[in-house]
């Protein structure tokens, strides 16, 4: 895009190349102009692994790990707000312990709103800046305790 910061960073790439499309664009420059055009054919579709109840327990698949090792799930949006699959249904309702399996392993946690609800060291059951429910330690790594990463199934049931 003739509109894209240079030279373009290697850890903000995104910033230095959409983020002045973007402007430029809201500014009223023309779409044609902000690059060249991409053949719709040529995407490919990323299919997603969808949450699910299973003998009582919501099953979910782990989307991503962030540096501090806090876990994203894929539950949110349609299913935090009731629709799709219901969460009472499992019991993982806020305030509530939860029984987490990974694996065959099972850690105990707490569903709640912020670290500060859970004691240090604790795993909690929160709802992310992204509005998905996600796993962490309040001031420990959930990822290296639980022995997950990307695409690791979670199985989460009232504790």
């Amino acid at each position: 895009s003739p509109h894209r910061l240079e030279p373009v960073s290697a850890t903000f790439h995104g910033r230095d190349v959409f983020a002045p499309a973007a402007a430029a664009l809201a500014a009223g420059a023309q779409l044609a102009g902000a690059g060249d055009p991409l053949d719709p054919d040529a995407l490919k579709r990323v299919e997603l692994p969808e949450p699910r109840s299973e003998d009582g327990a919501l099953v979910a698949h782990v989307l991503a790990v962030d540096r501090f090792g806090n876990v994203s799930l894929n539950v949110g949006g349609a299913e935090l707000a009731g629709a799709g699959l219901q969460l009472a249904e499992t019991g993982v309702e806020p305030g509530r312990p939860i029984e987490v399996d990974v694996a065959g392993r099972s850690f105990a946690a707490r569903r709640a709103t912020t670290f500060a609800d859970v004691a240090a060291g604790e795993l909690i059951l929160y709802e992310d800046a992204r509005r998905s429910l996600a796993l962490a330690i309040n001031r420990g790594d959930a990822a290296a305790t639980l022995g997950i990463a990307s695409d690791t199934e979670v199985r989460l049931r009232s504790g």
